[in-house]
């Protein structure tokens, strides 16, 4: 039952029209990054690194900005699929609460714990200097990237 909860996870994510959440990446206690992500259908994505970097990407095309306000430089890029998750492989799956599933992906190497209510809201993980969690604000909604002005 429990792997077949990551499943549905990742049927769930990969399913969705667009994923948006706000990611926490840390390397220390201290030393931290907050972006805001969104995934759309079927290759583009952006991110915004809070008063620093952002991206646009759509297919074959990519653009980058060094602040909020900064210019932003046109460049290829190769698409990449998307909704993506951020593991390629689920191993010693256990269901450890009613609202939280915990695995390792081997591959990484990284442990995971999956928090859902409803749906998905958050995903921790904790790999070597890499302390992340994604906390899911919407799924499915309108897609909207464009190409910046």
């Amino acid at each position: 039952a429990t792997r077949a909860s990551v499943r549905s996870f990742v049927d769930f994510f990969r399913g969705s029209k667009s994923v948006e959440y706000v990611e926490r990446l840390a390397s220390s206690p201290t030393n931290a990054i907050v972006t805001r992500w969104r995934l759309e259908e079927p290759n583009r994505f952006s991110y915004s690194i809070r008063g620093g970097a952002q991206a646009i990407v759509i297919g074959g095309r990519r653009w980058d900005r060094d602040s909020p306000t900064g210019r932003w430089q046109e460049s290829p890029q190769t698409p990449l699929p998307q909704p993506a998750v951020p593991f390629k492989r689920a191993t010693n799956v256990w269901q450890v609460s009613t609202h939280h599933i915990v695995f390792v992906d081997p591959s990484i190497p990284a442990y995971f714990d999956l928090e859902f209510h409803a749906r998905p809201t958050a995903l921790h993980m904790v790999a070597a200097a890499h302390f992340m969690v994604d906390r899911y604000v919407n799924f499915g909604s309108t897609p909207r990237l464009r190409p910046p002005r």
